[in-house]
């Protein structure tokens, strides 16, 4: 069995996908930052929907509801990630980009303290150690996957959609 990363070592990891995301974003001017896909989704859309995520995960992480840290109903939140997304979207289309920056900045910087608060053995523990009233299974994995799952690795997801939107190759 492979052994899990530590605090230090899933911190490393989520700054350096993070690092990543922000170049392809900075490399960015702000017509391309808001012009939309054939999905009607714009770069700027996809920083939301990370951020979104991101406080989710702070949500997860102090046992608070993850679906009013996403802006959705418990009812959408329980209808699966693909009705959430379309909410998540919808609530946040009529942002400016500067206000989509401060709420992608700000997520980020929150979900950093809330994975510095963890121990090495706190990424041990389950999804329902930390959610214990939420519905739906919990698998008995250890919280780093979700950890990751909603920052270093939601990001390379972005990372990719946002190149094919924007015609921005790898560098």
């Amino acid at each position: 069995m492979e052994a899990l990363p530590t605090t230090t070592e899933v911190l490393s990891r989520i700054r350096e996908r993070r690092a990543e995301l922000d170049a392809l974003v900075s490399a960015l001017d702000p017509a391309s930052m808001t012009h939309p896909g054939p999905d009607g989704w714009t770069p700027a859309d996809h920083l939301a929907h990370v951020a979104a995520w991101e406080q989710s995960l702070v949500a997860l992480l102090a046992g608070t509801p993850r679906h009013a840290a996403l802006g959705v109903s418990a009812e959408t939140y329980d209808a699966g990630p693909d009705a959430v997304n379309i909410e998540v979207h919808r609530f946040h289309a009529g942002r400016t980009l500067d206000e989509v920056m401060s709420f992608y900045r700000r997520a980020h910087e929150e979900v950093i303290a809330a994975v510095a608060r963890l121990s090495d053995s706190d990424l041990t523990r389950t999804y329902s150690s930390f959610q214990p009233d939420e519905p739906g299974d919990d698998s008995g994995a250890p919280i780093v996957g979700w950890i990751l799952g909603n920052t270093a690795d939601h990001y390379d997801e972005h990372i990719e959609w946002i190149r094919r939107l924007t015609g921005k190759e790898a560098t």
